[in-house]
């Protein structure tokens, strides 16, 4: 088991994301809660944890936003025959899967190959997740998607729910870091290949 992002419920409750090996083989998405005191909430999911599997070889939980209602979005990305691709799960409040989200919970998108990581931030009930997208052998520009609350494409944010920005065809730039500003601008944090920063700011 991995964990790869931690966040603090408003009644304390520590809330993780990240990955767990299965038995008989491949990865699933790992979600769990803690009580304050470190211990298992038995009331969430099987004794305080759930794994999420969409029928890929793996999927992987990399971060994490807490809903004002309670629900929880983990964004990551699924690895099925050679692709990677884009993945946002959300879970109901008791840690089952939100039925009511894109397919049965899960939204994941197929832009191609390549590495795609995502992180969600919540804006006005939507859901704004920020990753990198492979632009040829030698690039990778950065990536935001936003999703309604039911998990279907924003269509008035960029290009059908997608932006995307290059900053060279021959640069590898990637995001790391995401925030909304209260202006309703976004901030996305990163890096390049080469060793320098990244940061970049959107329009809403």
């Amino acid at each position: 088991m991995e964990i790869r992002s931690v966040a603090v419920q408003a009644d304390a409750k520590i809330v993780v994301t990240g990955s767990a090996r299965q038995a008989a083989g491949g990865t699933d998405l790992l979600l769990a809660r803690f009580l304050s005191d470190g211990s298992s909430d038995a009331g969430f999911g099987s004794s305080g944890w759930v794994t999420a599997d969409y029928g890929g070889e793996d999927e992987f939980g990399e971060s994490l936003a807490l809903q004002a209602d309670g629900k929880i979005v983990v964004a990551g990305y699924q690895y099925d025959d050679g692709d990677y691709r884009p993945m946002v799960v959300r879970f109901l409040a008791g840690g089952g899967l939100d039925a009511g989200f894109a397919r049965s919970g899960f939204r994941i998108e197929n832009m191609g190959d390549g590495y795609q990581v995502y992180k969600p931030v919540m804006d006005d009930g939507k859901i704004v997740v920020a990753g990198n997208k492979d632009s040829g052998a030698h690039g990778s520009d950065v990536l935001l998607a936003r999703y309604l609350a039911d998990g279907s494409p924003d269509y008035g944010f960029g290009n059908g729910g997608v932006a995307e920005t290059s900053l060279g065809s021959d640069t590898r730039d990637y995001s790391l870091a995401l925030a909304i500003q209260s202006d309703g601008r976004i901030l996305v944090g990163g890096g390049r290949f080469s060793s320098a920063l990244l940061l970049s700011r959107f329009w809403h």
